[in-house]
């Protein structure tokens, strides 16, 4: 099992290592490519920037147009994969070298030139086409700064596919797409054809990347980027089956390898476990006839090895179980002999032994009849000291209330003093409380006057401002700043008169809250004039209820006395009576506990017959099993 998982562990680490590779041998061979697209477009942008600086100061109309010519055909002979170039003007004539394709139409109705104007000072890349001869390329257009015309530069794409045509592997190859998803490079598709759906729409759906997908119904995965100056995606494709063979081979080798070794374990396996076995069956036979009894039984203890070991320990416990079993035979001899001995004198002494118990048994039996009658006088006398004990509680409960109840007669004749003596205070601090209300409602009715005069003092100044105001109005530009201040003054004014206002309603509230607790006092004085007559009252009643209580405390303390008196007489009957039972139930208790040790013993001696005759027997079965073993 261990080396089944190694050898699956290992060929699957293998697969995910061949494939990395595959992998990164595909990005590798992506970057090369989009190094050779970007150096080609670098260098024929840098061209285009060159003579469209060089046309920024040249006539492109009329016969002096032509002297352009031979810069362009210098041009065409310096760079063969430029099929050629040409100089549309804004007038709609065509300047152009002797290239292998020639432009005889309205250079404005183009493509190139339409898409220069667009984004002027920009270079324009046109999607990939095939010119005349079939051969694919694009167009390099840039507009004159001046704005007298475009320059276009049909570029060749046969050496940048020659150098793109790059295998991955022995399937792999790489593929390059415009930027309108039309095949740049491929090894099995046309230029300027569509691209394949089933990968086309993931390398456009992000800027770079790898993904797996469905070509001809076998599974292939995908590494791909973008180039930065055309747009255009080029990516790494592979085969996942080839991907996966070598890992296959891999996985083979490891599974032969793991048979081999498995043929070998098997094979060594089988000598160790013959080698084992043989000497545990030996020892096998020889446990056999030892359980059996048979302990002459000699084990072969000559091997050096564990086993040799096993079987010298095996030996000894052998040897050590026969003279266990010896001395067991000479032991169970003499235990029989023994319990023999033991079982005859353990007889002798249980007769003694039952005459002693019925003599005990007697004495045991006239003991209790004793202790039942000193018993039943002794709960009498008890059952009378309750009851007395209970009236002489009850009396002392009594006693004790009436003294409590005369202690709270006293304290409530007191209070009640107390009570009239506080009314009064309270009477005397009312009137008080009268009389200061009484002047609070002067004070308010005076402090009501002096709000009406601020009041009739604030409207007065109110008017005086308003006054003060006009006559400033009429003296213009010199009276403006008089007419600040009287402005500022009336609304003093005005405010004065508000919180005027609010101070009148404040004392009206007041006043109102005043003639409330003027009503109120009134009631209260009524009301404590009341209270005084009632306490009083009550004090007269609490100081007959006190001479009462205090006659019937007397009264109740001298019966107490003698009811306590009764109690100690009868709890000195009682206990005489206690006294006796004790001693009457300490008697039986002797004789109880002779009788019990009697008992006790008797049956100590019949389990010391009984003990003995099982004794015998079980030393019999034992002389029985151990003559079950062979020993000589």
């Amino acid at each position: 099992m261990p080396s089944l998982i190694i050898g699956t562990m290992a060929a699957q680490s293998s697969r995910n290592h061949m494939r990395q590779q595959m992998l990164n041998s595909a990005q590798q061979s992506v970057e090369t490519v989009n190094s050779i697209i970007s150096h080609s477009i670098e260098s024929k942008k840098s061209d285009v920037d060159f003579i469209t600086r060089t046309l920024e100061g040249s006539t492109l109309q009329g016969p002096a147009a032509q002297n352009l010519v031979p810069m362009l055909e210098q041009y065409l002979g310096l760079n063969p994969d430029i099929n050629n170039a040409y100089i549309g003007t804004a007038e709609g004539a065509t300047i152009q070298g002797s290239g292998t394709e020639r432009l005889n139409n309205d250079p404005r109705e183009q493509d190139w030139y339409k898409s220069a104007l667009a984004d002027p000072g920009q270079i324009s890349l046109t999607p990939v086409v095939l010119d005349a001869k079939g051969s694919p390329e694009i167009i390099m257009s840039k507009a004159v700064a001046n704005g007298a015309g475009v320059l276009g530069v049909s570029l060749n794409l046969d050496a940048i596919r020659t150098e793109s045509s790059i295998t991955i592997g022995k399937e792999g190859y790489v593929i390059v797409l415009d930027s309108n998803k039309k095949i740049v490079v491929h090894p099995n598709l046309k230029t300027a054809e569509p691209g394949g759906a089933s990968y086309t729409e993931q390398m456009f759906a992000d800027k770079s990347g790898n993904f797996e997908y469905l070509l001809d119904d076998r599974e292939k995965e995908m590494f791909f980027t973008t180039n930065e100056l055309t747009g255009w995606k080029i990516g790494g494709t592979l085969y996942v089956s080839e991907m996966n063979a070598g890992a296959e081979a891999i996985k083979k080798t490891v599974n032969i390898t793991i048979a081999i070794i498995l043929i070998i374990m098997i094979t060594v396996s089988q000598f160790i476990v013959s080698t084992i076995i043989r000497p545990l069956n030996k020892l096998k036979s020889a446990a056999e006839r030892i359980s059996k009894g048979d302990l002459t039984e000699n084990v072969d203890t000559r091997r050096k090895d564990e086993f040799g070991d096993v079987a010298r320990s095996f030996q000894n416990m052998v040897d050590n179980l026969r003279a266990m079993i010896m001395g067991v035979q000479e032991t169970t001899d003499l235990v029989s002999s023994s319990a023999e001995e033991l079982a005859a004198g353990a007889e002798q002494t249980n007769q003694a032994i039952e005459q002693v118990s019925v003599a005990v048994q007697s004495l045991c039996t006239g003991s209790e009849r004793q202790v039942e009658r000193v018993q039943k006088g002794a709960q009498s006398m008890e059952y009378m000291a309750a009851e007395i004990g209970i009236l002489s509680s009850r009396m002392q409960e009594v006693s004790a209330g009436m003294i409590q109840t005369s202690a709270a007669a006293t304290d409530g004749n007191a209070a009640a003093e107390q009570a009239v003596q506080q009314i009064h205070r309270v009477q005397e601090t009312v009137e008080r409380l009268d009389e200061v209300v009484f002047k609070l409602e002067e004070r308010s009715s005076e402090i009501g006057s002096i709000v009406d005069v601020i009041t009739g003092i604030s409207r007065q100044t109110n008017l005086l401002a308003l006054n003060a105001s006009i006559e400033a109005a009429r003296a213009g530009e010199l009276g403006r700043g008089f007419a600040v201040v009287a402005n500022e003054v009336r609304k003093l004014a005005f405010n004065s008169e508000e919180s005027a206002s609010r101070i009148s309603e404040l004392i009206q509230a007041v006043k109102q809250h005043v003639e409330e607790v003027a009503t109120e006092m009134q009631h209260a004085k009524e009301k404590v004039s009341g209270g005084i007559e009632a306490v009083s009252l009550s004090g007269y009643s609490f100081a007959e209820i006190t001479g009462t209580v205090n006659q019937s405390a007397s009264t109740l303390g001298e019966l107490a006395k003698a009811v306590e008196a009764m109690t100690h007489e009868v709890a000195g009957v009682t206990e005489h009576m206690e006294q006796i039972r004790s001693i009457s139930k300490e008697s039986a208790g002797i004789t109880d506990s002779v009788s019990a040790a009697t008992e006790e013993q008797l049956a100590s001696t019949e389990e010391i017959t009984s003990s003995s005759v099982g004794l015998g027997q079980m030393a019999e079965q034992l002389r029985l099993l151990v003559l079950r073993f062979k020993i000589h």
